[in-house]
């Protein structure tokens, strides 16, 4: 069908773009609508485009003043981040930052960030928009959304909702929240369609094999670098391992330097790709257990980190 579609794409463009895309961006648009829970009233807001220009889109919307507050966790999106250092300079907004501390349920990052909104609420400076993630790229927490965005929506401070890996996570499970003032999502973090693509694609049938390949796979990196355990503690419902790295690889620069190189040496030596991050003051990697990860390719990893930490890289 795709190969067809090309087809008709370049010999008779005008039927294509005139007949056949607008019925392609419908039925995508009611399936991405079906699979985040959109009410029927408000699928009619819903368009597609990259989440991170839909941030910058809401970002840009707002006529900021010198004072305005944001008010973020600390794991937010690093495109996030940089758009908000930019109002920083550019404006003179004051963000505000949500500590998620190493080893916190998800209640307690909610009741710390709802608490910091309240501080900030009765202060002189307005706070004009508040951004929480449902589920954080890195190190991939989950937040009580519906809860923040009640308790946000009670002291009338907008919000924005980064859900860029919610969708699909979790089957049979509603993830958006109609309350929120902004929602953002992709779809292609779980759900194997193109990258940055949101349309044609159907609700998955969840099974437990990638439990168990996530499972085993922690187990063999943890063994094969003596951890014990492997590492972080994320939800266990979503299809992700954060692994901590061995203290012993932390050498004089700290983790700082650690993450800034070990990704470019496990893509030039190694052929991974993985993404490096740090939180509570430890460093760890990132996998998402696709259909197309194995066990072995957790062992590949952690060997491959055995090697760079044997040889000192870092020291």
């Amino acid at each position: 069908m795709k190969a067809a579609l090309t087809r008709l794409c370049y010999l008779q463009p005008m039927v294509y773009h005139r007949s056949v895309v607008p019925r392609l961006v419908e039925d995508s648009r009611r399936c991405a609508c079906d699979l985040i829970g959109l009410e029927e009233g408000l699928r009619s807001t819903f368009s597609f485009v990259p989440v991170t220009s839909a941030i910058f889109q809401v970002l840009q919307a707002f006529d900021w003043k010198p004072g305005d507050v944001v008010v973020t966790t600390d794991v937010i999106y690093h495109s996030v981040k940089d758009a908000l250092l930019y109002l920083q300079e550019e404006k003179g907004v004051v963000w505000k930052i949500s500590e998620t501390k190493f080893g916190s349920t998800c209640e307690s990052r909610g009741s710390a960030f709802n608490s910091l909104v309240s501080s900030l609420v009765t202060s002189s400076s307005p706070v004009k928009l508040a951004i929480l993630d449902a589920v954080s790229s890195k190190p991939t927490l989950t937040f009580p959304v519906p809860s923040v965005v009640s308790h946000c929506r009670n002291l009338g401070v907008p919000t924005l909702v980064d859900a860029a890996h919610a969708p699909g996570t979790r089957g049979g499970e509603r993830h958006f929240d109609g309350g929120a003032t902004f929602w953002v999502c992709t779809f292609h973090k779980w759900l194997g369609v193109p990258r940055g693509g949101a349309g044609g694609m159907e609700k998955r049938g969840w099974n437990e094999e990638w439990k168990g390949v996530r499972r085993e796979g922690e187990k063999v990196y943890g063994d094969v670098l003596g951890l014990g355990g492997g590492g972080w503690r994320v939800d266990e419902e979503l299809p992700v391992s954060c692994l901590e790295l061995p203290e012993k690889l932390k050498g004089k620069g700290g983790w700082e330097e650690v993450k800034k190189r070990l990704v470019k040496i496990l893509w030039e030596e190694f052929s991974i790709e993985v993404p490096v991050f740090l939180h509570g003051g430890k460093c760890g990697l990132r996998v998402t257990v696709s259909d197309s990860v194995l066990v072995s390719d957790y062992a590949r990893l952690a060997l491959a980190v055995r090697v760079v930490m044997e040889r000192g890289e870092f020291q």
